[in-house]
Parts: structure tokens; C-alpha cells; sequence
């Protein structure tokens, strides 16, 4: 028995690691990602190969947070899980039709139950959720899990979730697979048989199902979770297994593996290995096509599908996808650029290191690589993001972990005091020049300067690759360098005879940043603060923007746009960005009198 697979076409177009995809009815292909973004990509028939292409006005800007769990509904309709701690909903034509909330930590697994009437939700709050489909309602929540937990519905009706275990000392214990009865929803079983967190579970027809973990290994089960074959993923360079973080089961009864070692694995239904497909970065998710194709997600930000059938490959694909690979063990060479590796915390030892807020990123030392874990503060926990490697300038300031870390010198009366500037791509830069300004008490007049600095170095920027143990994207490896920043330092004016236009932000921020700052002003500046009515009305204004279908013909409420100006009235300056950001996307969707504000 054989398999050959190769590249049928590569999906471009998240700007951060593809985190989960489903198959929809009618040749569409979800996808979800750490940008917050969700799209939706349609099979191109008439395209010589068949690939999948963009779809106009399908890319849902609706998240707070990664997205991180995705599942096709009946109807054509689609559910989202994201870190935001929200599940959403949504149907054929892409539009959100309800937001389920109760989950208090991210959602990083959705499935439904065999007849479609339920959604199951799994969340690193360490509780399994039972939601009715025909009534948005929670009925069931499944309590007792160690963190992060994975779920999956049963042909009879049951139920079987897995978790990714809890911190003992200095390591990760008690990774479980748990049976819950029909109906009842009783816990009836227990299973402990993986030796690392369990990531993810999938149906197998006529067997049972199958789970895949941390430590490498894929079981295939029955549906008593009694094992009938076992795979595992070869160990590295440090005698450990990568982490095997999807699974996926194909019409011809395939299995394909899914793991931060940077290949896609696929085994025949008694556990062989047919075939490894190495990619350019560590793989987040993989899922079958009905066709008997597959779809991967990877730490690079692309999606991509193998097809087992010759006239589907794509030679041009083929190439591209063959000289990233080329290209990222190339880098991997080359090593961890720009992070003082030694200088890190032990990963070994992360349990006695607490975060500062939830979904802090910190990087850790793991054998001679950088690594990246987020903070859970419900969870108490670090989560795995990936290896951190060929960084062009990212680094550490104060434990947290940037894009990049911009050296300066700031001239004082006393003589230059030399700092540094953590700077992650899409922040704003005069947010963050604020920040640094307040923290270390210097002149407000550095603002400007410091603020066009940091524009200035963000360009020359590169992003790292947070991706696993064996392989990495390349990524140019130079340092930023050390500029004096001078008080009387001046600009010359060079005359422009155009303008540029700023149509777009990272929306799905929008609302958590400015419910971020009407808190801290709570505190500071009572007087100042938006009402809860305000922050709904400023909430439908986003809702208003981000919604493609209502784009060209929404209105906006004169509440609505009496509340913008009175944040932008009321607002201390280091707090107006993003009601600022916001009217900049009003007045381009050209819905409101400019005399109204």
C-alpha cells in the first residue's frame, strides 16, 4: 500500500500562523488563524489544477483573539472557537447569527455530535461545554479536565474528551481521556495511556476514533478507547518526539499526522508510514477533503492542499513549496538569531514561573533553542506557541518576549542613557513611545521622535518563526542597530503632492482596546469614562465596519457618532488611538455627515 501525495495548490493571505481549517459544504475550505482572522476559500473548477482561491468578502474580522477551533455546521454554516473565549456562529452566507459566551478561558476545540443537533466545545478552562444548536443554550458543562481539553462526539451519542494535562513540579502530568454517557452526560471512563498533553481527536469509520498527543504517538481506537494501533513520530536531535498537534482520517481511511517537527505524516489503517511530507515551518491543524485530499496549517501562515491524484498537482506549487522547504533548512542552520538563548529561563522549570497577565508571551530555553509559551491566567499555565528562531532583532525586555527589541539613546542633561524598546509588528507606534516615555519619565516632547523611530525600524522588519524543534522559515538574521535620539534633533520638509489613505486595522482589537482603556481611566479619570450604553453603541459602530455584507449600505446612528466624538473629546490623548483608528474607518465608508462630528 502506497501514498503520494504532493502540492495542489498554497493559500496565502493570514498574516499569522493557521491555527485550525475545516472543510465546508459545496467546495469551501475554513480557515482560522493567530491574526484573529477566519476566511473562507472556494475551489476554483475551472482552474487548470482545481485549486482553492479567496473569495470576495469572506474574510471575518469578528474576533478579539486567535482563532483556534473551527467546525462546519448543517446548512452550509460554520461555528469558530477563538482565544477571545467566544464561540460564534455563523451561516451559508458567512454572517454571525449568535456569539456563544461562557467558556473563561480560550476555545481551542469545537465539534458536533453525530446527528448535528448538538456543538461540543473544549477550553483551556478545563471544562468541556454541551451547547444546543436549536437553542443556543449551554446544557451540559463537563467539568474536571487538567487545562486544555479536546472534544469529540461518539455514533452513539456519547461523548469522549481529552486534555493536555497539568503542571506537577517541573512537569506536565495526568493527560486523560475522559467517555461521558448519552444523554446524562456522565463521566463513565477514564483512559491515561498517552504520555503527553492529548491535542486533538477524529472518527475513524467502522473502528472507533483516533487521538494524537505531545508525546508523539497517534492511537487509533475503538470506541471504547481500547488501542488497536499505534504510530509514532521519530524523536529529534534531543531524543524527544515533536509534538503530533492534529489528526485527520481520509475518505480511504488514511491517517495523516500533523506536528510542530515541521512534516505532515501519513500511515495506512494498521499504522504503517506511507509518507512524510516535510513543510517550511511546524503544522498547527490538519483536515480531509472529500475529494480523498488534505489541507495543512502552518506556523509560515500558509495553507496548503496535497492531492493524491496527478493531474490535481500543481508543478509550479510543487516548486514553490519545494524551495521554502529548501530555504528553512537552510535557516535552520543558521540558528536563533537575535535571542540571548542562554539567558532565557529553563523551559524544564517554567512551572515556577508565573505570567503577568493572561496572554503574556515569554520565551523559554529548551535544549539550545528559544521558545515561545503564551500565559493562561485562567488556567494558571503556559501554553506552547513554537520555536522562535531566525528573529531579525526580537528579543526579551523585562522577561516579555517582541518582535523586536530596538536599542536607543536618549541625550539627558547627564550625558545619553541607553534603553530599549520592545516592539511587536501591528502595535501602534505612538502607543508604544508613550509607553516607554511614561515608564521611564522622560519628556513628552521625545514623543514624536520616538514614535517615527520605531515606524522607521519596523519596516526593516522581519517576522520570527514560532515553530518547533526541527525546522524553520528563513528569515534574514541582521541586528537592529543604535541610534541617538536627540531633544533637538529636526525634520526637513519635503513637500508631498498626494495623500495616503489608511482603509484598514486590525478591527477585531478595536473594542478590547478601548474597553482596556475606559477601565484604566476608572481609575484615574472618572469624569472621563464611557457608560455601558456608549461602549454598545461604539460596539455596533465595529460590528457596523467589519461587516462586509452591511458595508456599502449601513448607516450610522446618531448615538453612535455622538458617542465617537465624545470619547475623542473626553479621552487623555495617550488614550484616543483607537478612537481614532475607529473614525478613520467611518469617515472612509463615507456613511456620516462630517459636519455630525
Amino acid at each position: 500500500m502506497a501514498a503520494t501525495f504532493d502540492v495542489n495548490c498554497e493559500l496565502r493571505g493570514h498574516e499569522g500562523a493557521v491555527r485550525c481549517i475545516s472543510a465546508l459544504p459545496n467546495d469551501l475550505l475554513l480557515t482560522g488563524a493567530m491574526d484573529s482572522v477566519a476566511r473562507v476559500w472556494l475551489r476554483d473548477s475551472s482552474a487548470p489544477f482545481g485549486g482553492f482561491v479567496a473569495m470576495d468578502s469572506a474574510t471575518i474580522f469578528d474576533h478579539e483573539h486567535w482563532v483556534t477551533a473551527s467546525v462546519a455546521l448543517g446548512g452550509g454554516g460554520f461555528a469558530t472557537g477563538s482565544m477571545d473565549k467566544n464561540i460564534r456562529l455563523f451561516d451559508a452566507q458567512g454572517q454571525r447569527y449568535a456569539l456563544l459566551r461562557g467558556h473563561e478561558g480560550g476555545v481551542i476545540s469545537l465539534a458536533t455530535s453525530t446527528d448535528g443537533k448538538l456543538l461540543l466545545s473544549g477550553s483551556w478552562d478545563g471544562t468541556a461545554r454541551v451547547w444546543s444548536l436549536e437553542t443556543l443554550q449551554c446544557l451540559h458543562v463537563l467539568s474536571g479536565h487538567e487545562n486544555g481539553v479536546c472534544v469529540l462526539g461518539l455514533p452513539d451519542g456519547s461523548l469522549v474528551t481529552g486534555s493536555t494535562g497539568q503542571q506537577v513540579g517541573n512537569t506536565v502530568a495526568d493527560f486523560k481521556l475522559r467517555f461521558w454517557a448519552k444523554e446524562t452526560f456522565a463521566l463513565t471512563k477514564t483512559l491515561a495511556d498517552h504520555q503527553g498533553p492529548i491535542r486533538q481527536l477524529a472518527l475513524v469509520p467502522d473502528i472507533g476514533f483516533v487521538s494524537c498527543s505531545n508525546d508523539g504517538s497517534i492511537k487509533l481506537r475503538t470506541l471504547d478507547g481500547a488501542v488497536v494501533a499505534s504510530m509514532e513520530h521519530p524523536l529529534n536531535a534531543e531524543g524527544k518526539p515533536g509534538f503530533v498537534l492534529g489528526v485527520a482520517v481520509l475518505s480511504n481511511g488514511f491517517l495523516v499526522s500533523a506536528s510542530e517537527d515541521c512534516t505532515a505524516r501519513v500511515w495506512s489503517p494498521v499504522g504503517a508510514l506511507l509518507q512524510t511530507v516535510e513543510h517550511p515551518g511546524g503544522l498547527w491543524c490538519v483536515t480531509a477533503l472529500p475529494n480523498g485530499d488534505f489541507a495543512t496549517g502552518c506556523d509560515d501562515k500558509a495553507v496548503r492542499v496535497f492531492t493524491h491524484d496527478a493531474a490535481r498537482v500543481d508543478p509550479d506549487a510543487v516548486a514553490s513549496f519545494q524551495a521554502a522547504v529548501e530555504e528553512a533548512r537552510i535557516a535552520k542552520t543558521r540558528g536563533p538569531s537575535g535571542v540571548e538563548v542562554e539567558a532565557l529561563p529553563d523551559y524544564d522549570q517554567r512551572a515556577i514561573v508565573n505570567g503577568n497577565s493572561d496572554g503574556q508571551i515569554q520565551m523559554f530555553r529548551r535544549g539550545a533553542k528559544a521558545w515561545a509559551c503564551q500565559w493562561s491566567g485562567p488556567s494558571r499555565t503556559w501554553i506552547d506557541i513554537g520555536e522562535v528562531t531566525g528573529t531579525g532583532g526580537g528579543g526579551v525586555v523585562d522577561g516579555e518576549a517582541y518582535d523586536m527589541v530596538i536599542p536607543v539613546e536618549i541625550e539627558l542633561p547627564g550625558g545619553l542613557k541607553k534603553l530599549e524598546i520592545g516592539y511587536n509588528q501591528g502595535q501602534n507606534p505612538f502607543t508604544v513611545a508613550q509607553e516607554f516615555i511614561d515608564k521611564h519619565m522622560l519628556d513628552q516632547a521625545y514623543l514624536r521622535e520616538i514614535a517615527d523611530y520605531i515606524t522607521q525600524r519596523a519596516g526593516e522588519y522581519r517576522p520570527p518563526v514560532l515553530g518547533n524543534d526541527d525546522s524553520v522559515n528563513s528569515a534574514q538574521t541582521g541586528t537592529v542597530s543604535s541610534e541617538p535620539v536627540t531633544a533637538g534633533s529636526h525634520y526637513k520638509y519635503f513637500p508631498v503632492s498626494g495623500y495616503n489613505t489608511f482603509e484598514t486595522t486590525k478591527i477585531s482589537k478595536l473594542m478590547s482596546t478601548l474597553h482596556q482603556f475606559n477601565d484604566k481611566l476608572k481609575e484615574t479619570n472618572e469624569a472621563a469614562t464611557l457608560s455601558d450604553s456608549q461602549l454598545i453603541a461604539l460596539g455596533q459602530i465595529v460590528h457596523t465596519v467589519q461587516d462586509t455584507a452591511f458595508y456599502h449600505s449601513s448607516k450610522f446612528t446618531p448615538l453612535e457618532v455622538a458617542t465617537l466624538k465624545s470619547a475623542l473629546e473626553k479621552w487623555p490623548a495617550k488614550f484616543a488611538f483607537p478612537a481614532l483608528d475607529l473614525l478613520r474607518l467611518v469617515l472612509v465608508l463615507r456613511r456620516v455627515k462630517m459636519s455630525s462630528l
